[in-house]
């Protein structure tokens, strides 16, 4: 585990452009991978031993900062795990960071996190459909082994994302590229404003995030 770990870390590291993590743990994946490597060394695995996942920013992780990609959380670290996670830990899952989102999950684009817009590693003047736009950017690029499917009929939130990155669908079958006709076309700017950024329709979407417009 800690050698495929190693190798998603880096992964993840190469991938930041993509703005895929709002929050990496590669200090902690690379602990977690450790313990899993004598567990299996002692044939006590868990079912998901060893396995590294980026977990949606919407899921609570006792230690590590949470904020459903919302400024009203700031920097809140949980005392608790959420069930969800702590499910995953209990079967031996690695934490390789937190995934970008739509804030609250409100939202089918990426582009409402309060943290950063996500794009799709296919075209980087694309988004990756949303809430889970994080998340599914991530496993397009690599740099994740899989994704959580718990809640992938809320809101359309992983059906979207997943479409519009086109490298998973919601029953698990695989595809080779995405389809463009799905995914809105938008122009990515380099550069960061000074002031606030603008999103699609014109409107100021917060300070210092980079400026997208959408164009028909």
């Amino acid at each position: 585990s800690s050698e495929i770990t190693k190798a998603f870390v880096d992964a993840v590291e190469k991938a930041r452009p993509l703005n895929a993590y709002v929050l990496e743990t590669p200090d902690k994946a690379l602990a977690m991978a450790k313990a899993s490597d004598e567990k299996i060394a002692k044939g006590a695995a868990g079912p998901l031993e060893g396995l590294p996942l980026g977990i949606k920013d919407l899921y609570a992780t006792e230690g590590t900062r949470t904020t459903a990609c919302s400024k009203i959380l700031g920097n809140f670290v949980p005392t608790y795990e959420s069930t969800v996670t702590q499910n995953l830990w209990n079967a031996g899952a690695v934490l390789l960071g937190k995934t970008n989102l739509d804030e609250f999950a409100m939202g089918s684009s990426t582009e409402n996190s309060a943290t950063q817009t996500t794009l799709t590693p296919w075209d980087l003047t694309r988004v990756p459909g949303g809430s889970s736009g994080g998340s599914a950017a991530a496993l397009a690029a690599a740099t994740r082994v899989a994704t959580d499917f718990r809640n992938w009929n809320m809101i359309n939130c992983l059906p979207v994302a997943a479409v519009f990155c086109a490298r998973i669908e919601p029953l698990g079958r695989t595809v080779a590229a995405p389809d463009p006709s799905l995914a809105r076309r938008f122009t990515a700017r380099s550069r960061l404003t000074a002031g606030r950024a603008t999103g699609p329709s014109g409107a100021a979407r917060g300070t210092g995030r980079r400026s997208i417009r959408s164009v028909s």
